[in-house]
């Protein structure tokens, strides 16, 4: 899913994003048990989601409504602070805190690797913990001796490889292949096109320019018009339709009171 959402996502990216987008992508590759997010403003944790992590993600905040956008976020899973960390000592104490409630709590497998997410200043002298600004990846082990994976995590121990590791360079130059090169394939498009059928779209030849441009529903407007002449633009629709073998719907608009 992450590596879908990334493939789709308006280019250039953000610093931020290009840095947070890749968490996801480690948790699987290195079979990490849960992402620690050091979040202010929720922003570093929503593109962390936004990838959909395999694992829980356990945001550190001392935002409220951080804590209350959490609990309707993929993946996201809220730990409140009165305070953010001030410094690296206090920094480390939260965090052992924090690796210690989710083992208890069944986040975590115990001694599974931790993807964590935090902040650096680019001022000098100045120290930030949150990642929604300038975040940097580093890793960390859960406390206690790993025994099984929670219920929350994918188990990875069903992946069967379908290479030899010893022998490949990296994964990704054993997906490529000649039919994946050579395919038509495109991705299914989720956005939906409505559009209204005015009079300046009424002729067959601008109803095939518009479906040829992805329409997806026509829209009647039944507030104008009447219902012999919607008839006919209808009927010509299905005609362009049918010779297109165009799969589209067709919406009619109309007042409440009038059904």
């Amino acid at each position: 899913v992450g590596a879908f959402v990334r493939d789709f996502t308006p280019r250039p990216f953000g610093t931020v994003e290009a840095v947070l987008s890749s968490v996801a992508k480690n948790a699987i590759d290195i079979g990490a048990g849960l992402i620690v997010v050091f979040s202010e403003n929720g922003h570093a944790a929503r593109l962390i989601a936004k990838y959909h992590p395999c694992v829980p993600a356990l945001v550190i905040t001392s935002s409220a409504a951080v804590v209350a956008s959490c609990q309707s976020t993929f993946s996201l899973l809220p730990y409140k602070l009165f305070a953010m960390p001030a410094d690296d000592n206090e920094f480390f104490q939260v965090l052992g805190k924090a690796l210690k409630f989710a083992v208890s709590d069944v986040l975590c497998p115990p001694g599974s690797i931790v993807v964590v997410a935090r902040g650096i200043s680019q001022v000098p002298g100045q120290w930030k913990v949150d990642a929604d600004t300038q975040p940097v990846i580093s890793l960390m082990a859960a406390p206690g001796a790993r025994l099984a994976s929670t219920s929350l995590m994918h188990r990875f121990e069903g992946y069967i490889p379908h290479y030899e590791a010893d022998k490949t360079v990296s994964i990704r130059c054993n997906a490529i292949s000649l039919q994946k090169i050579t395919s038509s394939y495109a991705p299914v498009r989720k956005t939906k096109v409505f559009c209204t059928l005015g009079p300046a779209c009424w002729s067959e030849e601008t109803l095939a320019e518009l479906l040829d441009a992805g329409l997806n529903v026509a829209r009647f407007n039944f507030s104008h018009g009447d219902h012999a002449g919607h008839g006919e633009v209808l009927e010509r629709f299905r005609k362009v339709a049918g010779e297109k073998q165009s799969n589209v719907a067709v919406l009619l608009d109309t007042k409440g009171p009038e059904i």
